[in-house]
């Protein structure tokens, strides 16, 4: 069973590359206990996914990635009461995020669709991935995969989101060992700033779980 990073991993996980991104996220996320979804009456395959009062700070907006898409994410503003809403498709990952005019924005929260329930996305604590990922001046960075589980793990298919703004290197071996850590190289090629979001699928007791990363990058 998976079990909670040790205080080697964690610090080994403080110590990579990759920075967080510019700064430090400063909104409150998105309350999943507050949003709910519901199927409209009149549209086949389309969820209506509402965020309630105070399901996120007023006055912002909520960001929406379709992670089985490579479509841009959807925007919904908040109202004064923190409610938004969405139509999204009735089944599937989804990352939402909360950001504002001034660059403020959130942790990520990642959630799964099934039916009309909207539940948190469901990843072991002992496997440790940063949620999102800075490449800073230089467009580089290291995204570093820490293994705080009993038992070894297989890093499957890992791929962008949309589009090719970003250059991949995948960490050479696809077998992770108990305590062993594996690193993704990302970089950006070009000048202008740019955002994706890079998924990484890993596999722990013949489950496999996937683990979004929003990777930015600011202009040269």
């Amino acid at each position: 069973m998976p079990r909670r990073l040790p205080a080697l991993l964690l610090a080994l996980l403080a110590s990579c590359v990759g920075t967080a991104v510019p700064q430090p996220p400063n909104l409150e996320p998105v309350d999943l206990a507050r949003v709910d979804g519901a199927a409209p009456e009149t549209v086949g395959g389309v969820l209506e996914l509402f965020g309630g009062p105070g399901a996120a700070p007023a006055d912002t907006e909520v960001w929406l990635w379709d992670l089985a898409s490579n479509l841009p994410p959807q925007i919904a503003p908040v109202g004064a009461d923190g409610s938004f809403a969405f139509a999204v498709r009735a089944a599937g990952a989804l990352r939402l995020q909360v950001r504002d005019a001034d660059g403020s924005r959130s942790p990520p929260v990642d959630v799964g669709v099934e039916g009309v329930a909207v539940l948190p996305l469901a990843r072991p604590a002992c496997l440790a991935v940063e949620r999102e990922l800075f490449l800073g001046a230089s467009r580089e960075a290291s995204l570093v995969v820490v293994n705080g589980c009993d038992g070894a793990v297989t890093i499957g298919a890992s791929r962008l989101r949309a589009g090719d703004a970003f250059d991949l290197q995948r960490p050479a071996d696809s077998s992770l060992p108990v305590a062993g850590e594996a690193t993704f190289e990302v970089s950006a090629p070009g000048d202008e700033p740019t955002e994706e979001i890079l998924l990484v699928e890993l596999t722990l007791d013949a489950t496999t779980y996937l683990f979004p990363v929003t990777v930015s990058a600011p202009a040269r």
